[in-house]
């Protein structure tokens, strides 16, 4: 198992598991009518995201075969705000047919090396509410929740 940044050559096997990551997140989650429509701006947006200084996108791989993937990111909080500046990681996805344990662990511990390298102390993460398996991987490595982040349909 070896833990590396992602190039534009691993995209087909990154969009396979930020497929198998959305149809988890769809079953409870009507707020993403275009997924499909979607698929082609987040891969353009990970092409992107490879090639920032602010972003992270890491990914886990065995053999020939992507595992795992990582987004994160290095963001600034508005003025007045402590941090100044923050770690955040938006998206985990596990391949969920991998019987490998420790993909998780193996990406929390890349991702924490490069907040560190980034001056960071602490990183936040989003994680979907009824996403029971990446909810039980942070709260089982030490993550707290400390706020709720909420949505609000305008009508």
């Amino acid at each position: 198992m070896n833990v590396r940044a992602a190039t534009p050559q691993d995209m087909d096997e990154l969009l396979r598991l930020y497929e198998e990551r959305m149809d988890v997140y769809l079953q409870y989650e009507s707020r993403q009518p275009h997924y499909v429509e979607n698929q082609a701006a987040w891969q353009t947006a990970i092409l992107e995201w490879i090639e920032q200084d602010n972003a992270n996108v890491l990914v886990v791989q065995r053999d020939d075969q992507l595992i795992g993937y990582m987004i994160a990111w290095v963001w600034k909080n508005p003025p007045f705000t402590y941090p100044a500046t923050i770690g955040m990681v938006t998206e985990l996805s596990v391949d969920g047919h991998c019987k490998q344990g420790g993909v998780g662990t193996a990406l929390l511990e890349s991702v924490s090396t490069w907040f560190r390298e980034k001056g960071l102390e602490s990183f936040e993460i989003r994680v979907p509410r009824r996403q029971a398996i990446e909810q039980a991987f942070w709260r089982a490595v030490g993550a707290e929740a400390y706020h709720d982040h909420m949505y609000f349909q305008l009508r």
